[in-house]
């Protein structure tokens, strides 16, 4: 990374995120101390992660826990945003903010702890990528490769393989769907980032390329799977690359490189959501529900929902108050946003794109607030049926709005924090995110070992980061595990090929030239 970039962003967040959390300290019903930890936890995670460089996993998989939890905690204090998922038993009371928050906080512990000791495993040496002579078959494997992944998220659009909230809509054998959602998801933008690495190393095509083709791809993987996501993720790769100056995409773009750049990421993000909200609404289902609108009633409307809402604390989220669980406004800013409803409404949009949408406080709050946690329930979770959808134990404990379709399936996600604390130990939840990042830090690695290649690495990070995070059903983590190491063996078995034939051209080469020369002098 960039020296003074580094420096920037340490010195931005080393002030940012303690100022955020002073601020929202103000308002918080519990103990400030738990919460001012919690700010410092986050602000050491930050700094950790741009003072030393550790690999793609750790950085994304920080990054989404930190968005998921802290931010969304300190934007829900700050400005009264109601969450966006449910949180079941949770009622708001000080003591219940505590237990949630010194779940956080262990969590929390556990991964710094965690990434400062892999630093220690990390190779200071970075391995030689190979550039290719024989660049111009990859340009045609990569010319294929791109048509057979619009013709697969085209198949994939027409019959659900993977479509958020969507059954499939044809019958395939249970291990061809896996190879299907597996290249849908990621495994197409693994071999084509791969390609087009050696491409730009062999000077074949421009760097410029790299944003282009996965901001292309990620559009149709996100219209494919109505998952808006898919397109952020897949495009934050080429830029992550760039910032931290990974050759050869550490050269130097100039204003109108830059310019087209953006503008083509931009139109092509606006042309995503688009598409993805105007399929979710021509095929969901449809009901009236206000639980997305901010809280922009009056004053006496809000006391009355909070008097109803602690006169039942421990009783569960039921039709009525569970859209209005908001907690009573104790700043005058706050009372302000609730006279200008557009300034709200502007802000919750903001926040519902930016923060709202990943895993994080919510299933914690909602876990911590649950009874009869113990090893048994932790056990059960471990090895549950996806298939259970809206009967899963989750869906059961946050008091889940989603109801149940015929060809549709809404769930609530619970993230790893939560997930782990099933069992009801905060010793379960440390050693549990330790497994979780040396799985990702450890595969990421081998990843390195077994392609050399720097789009490949970044991709996998964010693919194991977004999927740990996005943790409900386990079994299904240990299947993608699976499929991402043969797939990642299978990669480095075709730069094997790739290899051979370069030596063989070379070889070829200078036969021919050989024989080319034995018989001028022949003929002389």
């Amino acid at each position: 990374m960039n020296i003074n970039a580094s420096r920037l962003l340490t010195g931005f967040f080393l002030i940012f995120a303690p100022f955020l959390t002073v601020m929202a300290s103000l308002f918080y019903p519990g103990s400030k101390v738990l919460f001012i930890i919690y700010g410092l936890l986050t602000t050491c995670m930050l700094v950790s992660i741009f003072i030393k460089q550790n690999g793609y996993f750790p950085l994304f998989f920080f990054s989404f826990l930190i968005i998921g939890c802290w931010l969304k905690t300190m934007f829900h204090f700050l400005f009264n945003t109601n969450f966006i998922e449910p949180v079941g038993l949770f009622s708001g009371l000080p003591e219940e903010w505590d237990v949630g928050l010194l779940i956080l906080n262990v969590a929390f512990v556990s991964l710094l702890i965690c990434y400062w000791i892999s630093t220690v495993f990390t190779r200071k040496e970075k391995f030689v990528v190979q550039s290719f002579n024989s660049s111009k078959y990859i340009l045609a494997l990569l010319v294929f490769s791109f048509t057979a992944a619009m013709a697969l998220l085209f198949f994939n659009y027409q019959f659900s393989i993977l479509k958020i909230g969507t059954e499939p809509l044809i019958k395939l054998p249970s291990y061809l769907y896996s190879i299907i959602a597996f290249m849908v998801a990621w495994g197409n933008a693994i071999l084509i980032s791969a390609l087009v690495y050696w491409l730009i190393k062999s000077e074949r095509i421009k760097p410029c390329w790299m944003f282009y083709l996965l901001s292309v791809l990620g559009m149709f993987t996100s219209i494919s799977m109505g998952s808006r996501v898919q397109m952020i993720l897949y495009t934050a790769a080429p830029f992550i690359l760039y910032f931290y100056k990974v050759s050869p995409l550490d050269k130097k773009f100039n204003k109108y490189e830059w310019r087209r750049i953006i503008i083509v990421t931009g139109l092509l993000f606006i042309g995503t959501l688009l598409s993805v909200f105007a399929d979710r609404y021509k095929n969901f289902p449809h009901e009236s529900n206000h639980r997305y609108q901010f809280c922009a009633q009056s004053l006496n409307e809000f006391d009355k929902l909070i008097v109803k809402r602690r006169s039942f604390p421990h009783s569960k989220l039921n039709e009525y108050n569970r859209e209005y669980s908001y907690m009573k406004p104790k700043h005058a800013y706050n009372r302000l946003l609730l006279k200008y409803p557009f300034l709200a409404h502007s802000l919750n949009q903001l926040n519902k794109l930016i923060v709202d949408r990943w895993i994080g406080v919510e299933g914690v709050l909602a876990v911590s607030s649950a009874p009869r946690l113990g090893t048994k329930l932790f056990q059960i979770a471990l090895f549950e049926d996806p298939r259970r959808g809206n009967d899963a134990i989750y869906q059961k404990i946050s008091g889940s709005f989603y109801k149940k379709y015929k060809n549709f399936v809404f769930m609530t996600i619970p993230g790893p924090i939560a997930f782990l604390y099933f069992s009801g130990s905060l010793l379960v939840v440390a050693l549990g995110m330790a497994l979780l990042y040396f799985v990702g830090y450890f595969i990421e690695s081998l990843a390195n070992i077994l392609v050399k290649n720097e789009a490949v690495n970044a991709i996998i990070g964010i693919a194991l980061a977004y999927l740990f995070v996005q943790l409900n059903f386990p079994i299904t983590l240990y299947y993608f595990l699976i499929e991402l190491i043969v797939f990642l063996v299978g990669l480095a078995l075709l730069q094997k090929i790739i290899t051979f034939s370069d030596i063989y051209l070379k070889i070829r080469g200078f036969s021919l030239k050989n024989n080319k020369n034995y018989r001028a002098e022949c003929s002389q």
